[in-house]
């Protein structure tokens, strides 16, 4: 995206957060408001990103010991979490 366009975008994105309405209707729906510059919004996704691929990480590790425990399949197991 260029940059010209993803500052105008931002630029736009502060003025409507700091409507009162935007901001009441983002709480309604169970959302705090925050504003981030470009910058703070990539470090976000970041760390999001590798928060989000620890915990599926850590579940589908959880997902393959109950498995092994228990003695069935452990791709079956897995198959079966997906499709749920």
């Amino acid at each position: 995206l260029d940059p010209a366009i993803a500052a105008k975008m931002n630029a736009a994105l502060k003025i409507a957060l700091d409507e009162p309405e935007t901001q009441k209707k983002l709480a309604e729906l169970g959302n705090t408001p925050r504003y981030e510059t470009l910058d703070q919004f990539k470090a976000t996704v970041k760390a999001d990103r590798a928060k989000w691929a620890a915990d599926a990480e850590a579940d589908l590790r959880t997902t393959v010991d109950t498995a092994r425990l228990s003695g069935t399949n452990p791709f079956n197991t897995i198959l079966g979490a997906v499709s749920a």
